[in-house]
């Protein structure tokens, strides 16, 4: 699934992922909970990235 890099706040998934691909200008934080409310991981600017134990529920763009 694709999101433009002008997504503000805390964006739902529609599904549980488990890989991401930050193609954005920002940080990318992946959260378990669908509020952003849990502890994260985070990704870097152009980084492709699996995490095959932690269930990504929603995520959120920071600078």
């Amino acid at each position: 699934m694709s999101y433009p890099s002008s997504v503000t706040g805390c964006t739902t998934l529609p599904f549980i992922a488990h890989s991401e691909y930050n193609n954005t200008g920002k940080t990318l934080r992946v959260y378990q909970t669908t509020d952003c409310s849990s502890w994260f991981y985070y990704f870097p600017t152009n980084d492709i990235h699996s995490f095959l134990s932690f269930d990504a529920r929603s995520f959120q763009l920071v600078d």
